[in-house]
């Protein structure tokens, strides 16, 4: 029997007058990478028919994985990703600079050349206000002040000073008169704390099928003063075989410690060789290159993957990768720009569903037949 608007011997459902249709059932996760699985299963020797009885298809649905007019589900090629996908994953994987765990618990202030650096500053400033107190006025109504045995040994200072200038040798390479002992400490202190977490190399296998970049807005002088966009932050996001996926965060890395007097060292150079070359004329020329010269100056090198610091988060499923962005987005103190606010999340979302991953709260508009 053929119902009015049903399907024959399936009568449809009414709720006062209003037909109801039933509840699409979720879409069965496609493999992204059909066609790439199936040459490498080619390549090695295997025929379309035999590809197609391992995953249970018709030789004709095999050649339109390997035309690219069609993806694979999931389970229909689990078999061929448990023989094969490892070479899959050879040619989509990543290497990252990721910072490892602490190597030890000790503190900068109980290393060997940080105990000499804090004595030689207390000696320094003692030694500097007894100076002071010597070149001073005498003091009023005949009071005679009682000077400690370092007030009558100037030649201490000159020790002290003599202390610095190798320690300047020691860490900078170099004797510099403005790089007093507080310089010294805080490029020792940075490149202490560097050690104690070292990089290391991470390969991270799968595609990358969501990339985010957090930017920072600069104003800088060109034809007129504008605003530049310097990427400072990203997210990558690989998919494995079996349908999770591995989130990497990274950030710019920074030139800090030996690195950073290094590089300020460069600019210097440079900056005597600007004004060489210019000595007719700088307009529009920043000799100094003050834009370079950052408090924090960022590591860059012509290959990009060098250029970040990365920590690695997943495998996730879908739930658990949305529920990870919004933990993000909710921790205290996280000044986040409005733009990435507005836009990370449906990104992100639109990915999964763009995989043939089920996302809470997606309306679907089905084709009617």
């Amino acid at each position: 029997m053929t119902w009015p608007g049903g399907r024959c011997g399936v009568p449809p459902a009414y709720w006062g007058g209003v037909r109801i249709m039933a509840e699409p059932k979720p879409r069965k996760p496609k493999f992204k990478y059909t066609r790439e699985l199936v040459k490498i299963a080619l390549a090695d020797g295997m025929t379309q028919k035999e590809v197609g009885d391992l995953c249970r298809v018709e030789q004709s649905v095999v050649s339109g994985w390997f035309n690219g007019k069609s993806l694979a589900l999931e389970h229909q090629v689990a078999e061929l990703k448990k023989r094969y996908g490892h070479r899959l994953n050879r040619t989509t994987s990543r290497v990252y600079l990721v910072r490892a765990q602490r190597t030890s618990d000790e503190r900068w202030e109980e290393s060997a050349l940080g105990q000499r650096l804090l004595a030689l500053r207390e000696r320094l400033e003692r030694e500097s206000a007894a100076s002071i107190r010597r070149r001073g006025p005498k003091p009023m109504g005949g009071v005679v002040e009682v000077q400690s045995p370092d007030d009558a040994r100037p030649e201490s200072l000159k020790a002290s000073q003599e202390e610095l200038r190798e320690l300047q040798v020691d860490i900078l390479e170099e004797e510099h008169p403005s790089a007093g002992v507080d310089v010294l400490i805080e490029i020792d202190r940075r490149d202490f704390e560097a050690a104690r977490r070292p990089i290391q190399l991470t390969q991270v296998e799968g595609p990358v099928v969501f990339r985010y970049t957090f930017v920072q807005l600069v104003p800088v002088v060109r034809k007129m003063v504008e605003l530049a966009r310097v990427p400072v932050a990203r997210w990558l996001v690989h998919r494995h075989l079996d349908g999770r996926f591995v989130l990497v965060q990274q950030k710019r890395r920074i030139l800090t410690g030996r690195a950073r007097w290094a590089w300020l060292k460069t600019l210097k150079s440079l900056h005597q060789e600007a004004r060489e070359r210019f000595r007719h004329g700088t307009q529009g020329i920043d000799p100094r290159f003050t834009h370079l010269a950052d408090e924090e100056p960022f590591v860059e090198c012509a290959d990009d993957s060098a250029r970040w610091l990365s920590v690695i988060h997943g495998p996730f499923d879908s739930n658990a990768l949305l529920a990870h962005s919004e933990v993000f987005f909710a921790g205290p103190g996280r000044a986040l720009d409005a733009h990435d606010v507005l836009t990370l999340p449906f990104l992100l979302r639109k990915m999964l569903v763009e995989h043939g991953h089920d996302v809470p709260g997606v309306v679907r508009i089905l084709s009617s037949e």
